[in-house]
């Protein structure tokens, strides 16, 4: 799985984020519930709960921006992008990441591909969803208040 570095990234724990997982976080939003099954277009339930980035807001988001996020299931990260493709955790390269349409697309040290998601915005700020995992990550400090104090 990757380097287990201070700052753990959205990457490094696709294994551990389950499609229940995914129903139960956005349960409590209550805005939507998903499908069990992945192959299901989720699209129309997305556009409930958030607006995906284009190309162009992708690369705008993630240049020289540090990302001080969580996971679904009570973790907290942060990582800075910076806008020439490089992904920072503290001072230490861990990666890169690129655009590839409407997907944001990372690779960090150890793995061998690129992983590509959409990035969904919402009224109080954003998520990282995969279409095969479900939401990844959340960069929204309302949104990572409720799941870490949860978590306790």
């Amino acid at each position: 799985e990757g380097s287990n570095r201070n700052g753990k990234h959205m990457q490094h724990n696709f294994g551990k984020i389950t499609v229940t997982i995914l129903v139960a976080c956005l349960t409590l939003i209550g805005q939507v519930t998903f499908a069990q099954t992945p192959e299901e277009d989720h699209s129309s339930n997305l556009a409930q709960v958030g607006v995906a980035l284009s190309e162009e807001e992708i690369q705008s988001y993630l240049s020289d921006r540090t990302i001080d996020g969580c996971y679904p299931y009570g973790e907290a990260f942060s990582e800075r992008t910076s806008s020439d493709g490089r992904v920072f955790e503290g001072n230490v390269q861990a990666g890169v990441w690129k655009t590839d349409g409407r997907l944001a697309c990372y690779k960090y040290d150890g793995e061998s591909d690129f992983t590509c998601m959409q990035i969904f915005k919402t009224n109080t700020g954003y998520f990282f969803f995969h279409p095969s995992v479900g939401i990844v990550a959340w960069d929204d400090e309302e949104k990572c208040a409720e799941i870490l104090s949860s978590k306790k």
